[in-house]
C-alpha cells in the first residue's frame, strides 16, 4: 500500500510541476522603451554640463541634443509597433484548458500502462524487515556471502556446502556449476557424481538428459548401490518408452534398500503407477540393475579430460565435465517420448521460461523466445503479450544479442507439432534443429532396433536430408525387418 500511496504523490507533484507554467497568467514586463528614456535623459543631462564646461559650441550643442531627441522618438515608435504586433497573439485560456487537459489524462495514464508493460504489479509486497525470518531469503543471503568467500579462497568443504545451499533454493544452474568445481577439486565420489546428475535433471524438469545419465553412470561405477542414481536411471527408461527395464531397475531397488528410507515410498509408488500406465503386472517383471553400458550412451558425446584450469591439484586426475547442453540433450531425449509426454514435458519447459521472464523482466532475447515459443503452441494471447514486452524493451533502447533466439526454444514435439516448431524458426537454425531432431531419432533407434515404423521415418529424413548413404542403410533395415516379420530371407 505504501509504494501506492508514493507513486500518487510523485504523479501529483509531477502534474503540478507541468501545470503550474501552463496555467499561470503571464506577468507584466517592464517595457524597453522606459529603460531607454531614462538613458537618453541622462544623455541630456551630460549634454547640458558640456555646454556649461565649455567643451561644446551653441550649435555642437544643439545638432547633439536633436540626435538624442530623434532617438527617443525612434525607440517610442518602435516600442509601439511591437506592442501592436504582439496583442492578442498569446494562447488563449480555453487553448490553456485542453492542453492542461491533454497533460493530466496522459501522464498517468501512460505512467500506468507503461508500468504495467514493464512493471510487475501483482508481486506482493515485502518489506526488508520481514524478509530476516524467512528462511529463504537467509539462505540466499548465506549463499552470496559464502560464494564471495570460496572466490578468494576456495575449498572443497565450502563448495560442497555452496552446491547443497543452491539446490536447496532451487536455483539448480548454479547448483550444476558447483558440484562441477568441487568435482574437479576432489576428484569425484559416488555422491557427488549423483547429486550433479539429479540438479542437471532438475533443471530439465525430471527430465534425465544424456549429461545426467552420463553422471549417474558414473556415480554408480564408483558405488553400484547408490539409490539417487539408480532410480534417475530407472526413470531414464521411461522416457524413451521402456517401462518394463524402469520397472525392473525400481525393483531391484527396492529389494537392496532400507524398508524404512525416506525416498522408499516414492519408488513403490513409481512401480505401480509406471505399470499401471503401461497396462502389466509389475510382479511379472524380474528385478534387474541397470545397465551401465546402456544403447543411450551413443547419444552421449564424451571429452577429453582437461586442465583444472587452477584448481587445486589433486591426487586424483579431475575427470573432465562437459557443459551442459540443455537444448540439444532435452530435444534427443525428448524426440524419444510419446507424443503426449513430448507435450507435457514443452509446456512445462515453456513455463519455466515464462516464469523466469517474471523474475528478469529486461531480458528482451527471453521474450522474444518466449513470444515465439507461445506462438509454436497456438497461444496466441501469451505470445503477443510477451511480444509487447519485447517492444517496450526496444522502445527503451534494448538491443537483440547476437546469439540466436532460437537456441533456448522449447525443443519441439513429433509429427504436426515438430513442423511448426522448426517453421518458427529462423532459416539459419531450421537446418540445425532438423539434423539434431533425426540424429536424437537415430539414437533412439540404436536402443529399439526393431521399431520398425522408427526405421521407416529415419529413412525418409535422410532421404529429405540428402544423406542418401544413411538413407540407404535405413531402408535395408526396414526390409530386413519386414521380412523377419514375414519370414523370408532379403534378398541381394
Amino acid at each position: 500500500m505504501m509504494l501506492w500511496i508514493m507513486l500518487v504523490v510523485i504523479t501529483v507533484a509531477t502534474l503540478a510541476l507541468v501545470l503550474s507554467p501552463l496555467l499561470r497568467k503571464r506577468s507584466l514586463e517592464a517595457r524597453r522603451v522606459d529603460y531607454d528614456v531614462v538613458v537618453y535623459r541622462d544623455q541630456l543631462a551630460e549634454l547640458d554640463k558640456e555646454i556649461a564646461r565649455g567643451l561644446l559650441s551653441p550649435d555642437q550643442a544643439e545638432a547633439a541634443r536633436a540626435e538624442i531627441y530623434r532617438r527617443m522618438l525612434v525607440s517610442e515608435d518602435a516600442e509601439a509597433f511591437v506592442s501592436a504586433a504582439g496583442e492578442g497573439s498569446g494562447p488563449s485560456l480555453r487553448s490553456k484548458i485542453v492542453a492542461a487537459l491533454v497533460v493530466l489524462i496522459v501522464l498517468p495514464t501512460g505512467s500506468g500502462v507503461t508500468y504495467a508493460l514493464l512493471g510487475s504489479p501483482e508481486l506482493p509486497g515485502k518489506p526488508y524487515a520481514s524478509r530476516q525470518n524467512d528462511s529463504e531469503f537467509v539462505m540466499a543471503t548465506e549463499a552470496e556471502k559464502l560464494a564471495a568467500k570460496l572466490e578468494s579462497n576456495p575449498d572443497a568443504a565450502g563448495y560442497k556446502r555452496l552446491a547443497d545451499t543452491y539446490f536447496a533454493l532451487r536455483r539448480y544452474d548454479e547448483a550444476i556449476e558447483t558440484y562441477r568445481k568441487l568435482i574437479q577439486m576432489s576428484g569425484g565420489s559416488a555422491i557427488l557424481w549423483s547429486e550433479l546428475g539429479e540438479a542437471i535433471a532438475l533443471s530439465q524438469d525430471d527430465l534425465v538428459v544424456p549429461e545426467a545419465r552420463q553422471s549417474f553412470v558414473k556415480a554408480l561405477r564408483l558405488d553400484p548401490h547408490d539409490a539417487r542414481a539408480r532410480f534417475y536411471l530407472g526413470l531414464s527408461e521411461t522416457q524413451i518408452g521402456e517401462p518394463r527395464r524402469a520397472v525392473a531397475i525400481w525393483r531391484d531397488l527396492e529389494k537392496d534398500g532400507p524398508a524404512d528410507a525416506q525416498w522408499m515410498p516414492m519408488v513403490k509408488e513409481h512401480i505401480t503407477a509406471f505399470a499401471k500406465d503401461a497396462g502389466f503386472d509389475p510382479e511379472t517383471v524380474a528385478p534387474a540393475p541397470p545397465s551401465l553400458n546402456s544403447p543411450h550412451d551413443g547419444m552421449i558425446t564424451t571429452q577429453s579430460p582437461e586442465p583444472s584450469g587452477g584448481a587445486p591439484s589433486s591426487t586424483k586426475a579431475a575427470p573432465s565435465i562437459k557443459p551442459n547442453t540443455p537444448t540439444r540433450d532435452a530435444a534427443s531425449a525428448i524426440m524419444a517420448m510419446k507424443p503426449d509426454d513430448q507435450d507435457a514435458v514443452i509446456h512445462k519447459m515453456v513455463d519455466r521460461l515464462d516464469a523466469k521472464m517474471k523474475a528478469n523482466p529486461d531480458d528482451l532475447d527471453g521474450w522474444l523466445r518466449l513470444a515465439n515459443a507461445y506462438r509454436v503452441l497456438g497461444e496466441t494471447d501469451k505470445a503477443k503479450a510477451a511480444e509487447s514486452k519485447a517492444d517496450a524493451l526496444k522502445a527503451k533502447g534494448a538491443v537483440v544479442s547476437d546469439k540466436p533466439v532460437s537456441n533456448e526454444m522449447p525443443p519441439p514435439s513429433g509429427g504436426a507439432d515438430a513442423a511448426k516448431a522448426i517453421m518458427a524458426l529462423p532459416a539459419a537454425d531450421q537446418n540445425v534443429q532438423i539434423h539434431k531432431m533425426v540424429d536424437g531419432l537415430a539414437a533412439k533407434l540404436q536402443a529399439q532396433p526393431d521399431n520398425l515404423n522408427g526405421w521407416q521415418l529415419l529413412a525418409t529424413s535422410y532421404r529429405v536430408l540428402g544423406e542418401t548413404d544413411k538413407a540407404q542403410a535405413a531402408e535395408n533395415k526396414v526390409a530386413a525387418l519386414k521380412a523377419k516379420a514375414t519370414g523370408k530371407a532379403v534378398g541381394p
